[in-house]
C-alpha cells in the first residue's frame, strides 16, 4: 500500500514543506522519508524529540544491534560511572569506552598523557580520528594489557515516561497520522497536540500508559517486527488515537484529538528497526483497516502503572532485557558451537588448552552467574550459618587496586567457577552431547548459575568451618 502527502505545507505552520522527515525516527531504525509533512525550520526544530528517543531507546538498540539510518553500524550505548569511568555496551559485550575527542580535553592537549583503551584496534581507530580532525602525536606507546572485570556489574539507570519522551511519542504518532491520512493532518482539531509537540502546552495526560495485555495489536507472524504504530480515527466519534508498543511491551497510547465524524481510518505499522535497506515488508509491514483498537483509559492506565509498582503485573523493562538475555544466549551458541567442536579432533593437552581460552573469554559471563548464585544463596530459603552468609557477602569485592578490578580471593573463586563449567563442557565434548542447548544451559541462569556457584559455595563453606 502507498501512501502520498496531498498537499506540500507543514502541518505545524504552512509554509512549503519539503524537509524529507523520517517518518520512522532514527531510534526506529529510520529509513522512510516524506517531503510533505514539515517545514526545514520545523524539521530541525523538532529534532530534539528525536534525539530523546535516540537517549531513551539507546541502551536497548544497542542490545539488539540497531543500526540507524544516522550510521553504517549500531553504536555502542556509553555507560558513565559515579567513579568517572566509562564504558560502552554493544550487544552483550561491555568494553572501556575510548577517551572523550581530544576538542574536549583541551587540558592534555601539548601534554603526554595515559589513556586506557579496551583494545589495541579501538586505540588506532581513536587516534585516526583525532589526526582527521587535525590533531598531531608525536608518539603512542602500548602499555600493559590486563583482563578487568566488573564485580559488582553496571549502574545502569533506564528510565521512561518522563514529559519529554511522552512528547516525542506525541511526536511519532503526529507524523505518522500526517504520513498516512494527510487529508486530517492539518485541521485546527490537531492544534492542542501540536502546541505540546512544539513545548507551547504541557503534554499532561494526552500521553498515558497502557497494559499491552489489555490491547490487541495486528501482528504477522512471517515479519520479525520490534515495534508497532497503530494510528486510528473513530468513524463514530472521531477521536484520533496512536498506540504505540516499543520493544513489544513498552506500550503508551497519545490522544491527538477529535476530528470531525467521517469514514473510519485506521492503520497498523509493523516496524523491525534491524532491517538492513528500507522497502515494504522489508522494514515495515503496513496492515490496514482492523478491528477498533479499544484502549484502555487513563484512569487504568495509572491503576497499570501502579500494579507495576507492586509487581502485580510485569514490567516491560525486565521482559525486554529478559528477551533480549535470551536472543545473546543463542548468540553465543551460534558462535561457541563450532568452536568448542573443533575440539574434538585435538589431543587432550591441545583441546584442554583450546577449551580453557574459550572460557577464559566468557569470563564476565561466568562471573556474573556467580553474583546472582550468590545473591540466591544468601536471600534463599537455605538457612545458612550467619558466618557462612557474611562470608559470601564479601566472596566478590571490587578492589581498583589489582589488574583484575576485584580483590585477589574474588579471583580465586571466579577461578573455581571457570573451572567448574570447562569441566562441565569437557564432559559434554566427550559424550558427544555439546549442542547450543547444552551451551546456552552451560552460561544461562538455571543450570549455569549452580555450576558456577557450587565450588565457590563449598570454598566458602569450608573456610568458614576451618575459621570457626
Amino acid at each position: 500500500m502507498r501512501y502520498v502527502a496531498m498537499a506540500l505545507d507543514c502541518i505545524m505552520c504552512g509554509n512549503p514543506a519539503g524537509s524529507r522527515e523520517h517518518v520512522f525516527p532514527a531510534a526506529f531504525g529510520g529509513r522512510r522519508k516524506n517531503k510533505g509533512i514539515y517545514c526545514e525550520d520545523h524539521n530541525e526544530g523538532l529534532g530534539h524529540h528525536v534525539k530523546e528517543l535516540m537517549k531513551a531507546l539507546s541502551y536497548f538498540n544497542a542490545s539488539l544491534g540497531v543500526r540507524s539510518d544516522h550510521y553504517d553500524a549500531p553504536q555502542p550505548h556509553q555507560i558513565a560511572q559515579p567513579n568517572g569511568q566509562r564504558f560502552q555496551a554493544l550487544h552483550d559485550d561491555i568494553e572501556v569506552a575510548p577517551p572523550p575527542p581530544l576538542s574536549q580535553t583541551p587540558e592534555i592537549l601539548g601534554k603526554e598523557a595515559v589513556l586506557a583503551f579496551a583494545s589495541i584496534p579501538q586505540r588506532d581507530r581513536w587516534i585516526t580520528e583525532q589526526k582527521k580532525k587535525g590533531f598531531e602525536f608525536l608518539s603512542a606507546v602500548t602499555g600493559e594489557s590486563r583482563t578487568e572485570y566488573f564485580p559488582t556489574g553496571m549502574n545502569q539507570r533506564l528510565e521512561f515516561g518522563s514529559d519529554e519522551f511522552r512528547c516525542a511519542l506525541a511526536y511519532v504518532a503526529l507524523t505518522l497520522l500526517s504520513h498516512y491520512f494527510p487529508d486530517v493532518s492539518r485541521l485546527g482539531a490537531l492544534s492542542s497536540i501540536k502546541k505540546c509537540i512544539l513545548g507551547e502546552e504541557l503534554i499532561g495526560d494526552r500521553v498515558w500508559w497502557v497494559d499491552p495485555s489489555r490491547v490487541t495489536v495486528p501482528s504477522d507472524s512471517s515479519f520479525p517486527h520490534v515495534h508497532s504504530v497503530v494510528i486510528e480515527i473513530s468513524g463514530a466519534t472521531g477521536k484520533a488515537t496512536g498506540l504505540i508498543t516499543l520493544f513489544k511491551h513498552l506500550c503508551l497510547a497519545v490522544d491527538l484529538g477529535v476530528l470531525p465524524q467521517g469514514a473510519e481510518k485506521r492503520i497498523t505499522i509493523l516496524i523491525d528497526p534491524l532491517a538492513q535497506r528500507p522497502g515494504l515488508n522489508k522494514d515495515v509491514l503496513e496492515i490496514p483497516g482492523g478491528s477498533p483498537l479499544n484502549v484502555p483509559p487513563r484512569e487504568d492506565g495509572r491503576k497499570y502503572l501502579q500494579q507495576m509498582v507492586n509487581q502485580e503485573k510485569p514490567n516491560p523493562v525486565t521482559e525486554i532485557l529478559r528477551e533480549h538475555r535470551d536472543i545473546h544466549m543463542a548468540r553465543l551458541g551460534e558462535d561457541l558451537l563450532p568452536r568448542l567442536l573443533a575440539a574434538q579432533e585435538m589431543n587432550t593437552a591441545e583441546r584442554l588448552h583450546h577449551v580453557r581460552m574459550i572460557i577464559d573469554e566468557q569470563g564476565q559471563r561466568i562471573l556474573n552467574l556467580l553474583n546472582r548464585g550468590i545473591k540466591m544463596a544468601v536471600e534463599g530459603p537455605l538457612e545458612l550459618p550467619s558466618l557462612v552468609i557474611d562470608a559470601l557477602k564479601l566472596a566478590i569485592v571490587e578492589d581498583s587496586s589489582t589488574k583484575h578490578g576485584m580483590a585477589e580471593r574474588s579471583m580465586g573463586y571466579l577461578i573455581l567457577a571457570k573451572s567448574a563449567v570447562m569441566a562441565e563442557a569437557i564432559r559434554h565434548l566427550d559424550a558427544g552431547t555439546m549442542d547450543e542447548d547444552t551451551l546456552q544451559q552451560l552460561f544461562g541462569d538455571g543450570l549455569g548459575i549452580a555450576i558456577a556457584t557450587k565450588p565457590v559455595t563449598t570454598a566458602v563453606i569450608n573456610t568458614t568451618e576451618l575459621r570457626s
